[in-house]
């Protein structure tokens, strides 16, 4: 690429200097409160679960 074009580049799609690359991080993202996430999802989980019975019982109610 000579002088001319590479003035044409703008600077956000200009290569960083090898210096001030950072280096690869390949860790997946995890939140920092995963355990409290976890537990809302228990949560939630025994909740369907429960609203899951109350229809099978009303069901049940209705067919007999």
């Amino acid at each position: 690429m000579d002088k001319k074009s590479a003035k044409d580049v703008p600077a956000s799609t200009a290569a960083r200097p090898v210096e001030k690359a950072a280096p690869a991080n390949n860790k997946p993202k995890v939140p920092l409160d995963s355990s409290r996430r976890a537990l809302e999802i228990h949560l939630v989980s025994e909740q369907l679960l429960l609203m899951m019975r109350e229809v099978q019982d009303a069901q049940e109610k209705t067919v007999s």
